[in-house]
């Protein structure tokens, strides 16, 4: 019901409750639909950061809630119609999904969506990740068809090698793994699993993403398993690991302590194992 609360008229979710924010310099903001900045800055407006509204949607349709369904198809209409051409993505990659703020007006009709790029005029300020926004994606996509609608991906192909586009945008041969996106190339173990996932997810409906999943896969436990039950959170594309890990009992909660659980949570280990324990 709450993540049902952040929905917003768009189909975006948002990843906090609406509030008005009176920090935007109104100068520097573009004019939308029509509706000038002076007048949208005064609506409510949260983030939209599409890597966790992919857990919310993710998580609605695992627990089954009644209403999961439309949120989910508005959430994927969404993300479709913000998809980057490689013309406007910073880094052009077709495919890509900016960090949003959506302004909601008074009355809940209207949603004005404004980039970070425009509010803080900086080209660094895009996305917080490219591989994990579009494998997360992959699994909504997955989800969705295998839960409500055999046939939906059927049409959509040109879509899934858009998103697989984007994953091999930042992939880095010498480690099997992905870079966060374009202008930030740390090859992270939770956005690997994710990828991972995204493509294994796929390969159910279609049998030809497999050997994707398997090549993250084995780039994951070549590149980034360190022994004795542990993982490098990430490592750069020369294979030198970006986080040590001296003192296995007294490392940091993140991104040490919590990119541990991804492997688990992501099928590359058996949750039931003894290296998963």
């Amino acid at each position: 019901e709450y993540i049902e609360s952040l929905v917003l008229p768009n189909g975006a979710v948002g990843y906090d409750v609406p509030k008005v924010n009176a920090s935007f310099d109104q100068a520097n903001l573009p004019t939308v639909d029509g509706v000038k900045p002076e007048e949208y800055t005064k609506w409510a407006c949260p983030k939209v950061v599409p890597y966790f509204s992919a857990f919310a949607v993710l998580g609605i349709m695992a627990a089954g809630y009644e209403n999961a369904k439309d949120i989910t198809l508005n959430y994927i209409n969404w993300y479709i119609s913000s998809m980057n051409t490689a013309e406007s993505d910073v880094n052009g990659v077709a495919g890509t999904v900016y960090d949003y703020y959506v302004f909601v007006s008074p009355e809940g009709d209207k949603a004005v969506q404004v980039s970070y790029i425009d509010i803080y005029g900086d080209k660094t300020r895009n996305y917080d990740s490219t591989d994990s926004y579009a494998s997360t994606f992959m699994q909504i996509l997955s989800a969705y068809t295998q839960k409500y609608d055999s046939t939906f991906l059927n049409d959509k192909k040109d879509l899934l090698e858009t998103l697989k586009n984007v994953i091999y945008s930042t992939y880095c041969k010498n480690v099997s793994l992905t870079g966060a996106k374009p202008d930030y190339m740390v090859c992270y173990l939770m956005d690997n699993c994710e990828v991972y996932a995204g493509f294994r997810d796929l390969s159910v409906l279609f049998p030809e993403y497999k050997e994707d999943a398997e090549k993250f896969l084995n780039g994951i436990k070549s590149s980034l398993y360190c022994g004795d039950g542990y993982y490098y959170p990430a490592v750069f594309e020369n294979g030198k690991t970006a986080y040590t890990i001296d003192d296995k009992t007294s490392f940091d909660f993140y991104p040490h302590g919590t990119s541990q659980l991804f492997p688990i949570t992501f099928g590359i280990l058996d949750p039931n194992s003894d290296e998963a324990k």
